[in-house]
């Protein structure tokens, strides 16, 4: 479920899941994609503008990217992508990989994070 998505994490929150990146931003996850934009993510949900998703909160932080939309959840966010998987989402990162984007949940991997 989406809620296992981000609770997978030792601290249960978004913000830790955009932070494990060495990167550690809302920008960074959204940049790291080959079509770079928060559009794309979203996908042109009436729920939400890339400018909205980015720069709403002073913080970006990744809560606030997850929580802006009514739908508010990180299956929304993965599925509104043409590619819908949690696989682009990780790979579309240079670093990668389940491990490294759920820093440390005991399962590791992106099976898990899907599942």
């Amino acid at each position: 479920s989406a809620r296992h998505m981000i609770n997978a994490s030792p601290h249960g929150s978004a913000r830790h899941m955009i932070n494990a990146s060495p990167h550690g931003s809302a920008r960074h996850m959204i940049n790291g994609s080959p079509h770079g934009s928060a559009r794309h993510m979203i996908n042109a949900s009436p729920h939400g503008s890339a400018r909205h998703m980015i720069n709403a909160s002073p913080r970006g932080s990744a809560r606030h990217m997850i929580n802006a939309s009514p739908h508010g959840s990180a299956r929304h966010m993965i599925n509104a992508s043409p590619h819908g998987s949690a696989r682009h989402m990780i790979n579309a990162s240079p670093h990668g990989s389940a491990r490294h984007m759920i820093n440390a949940s005991p399962h590791g991997s992106a099976r898990h994070m899907i599942n």
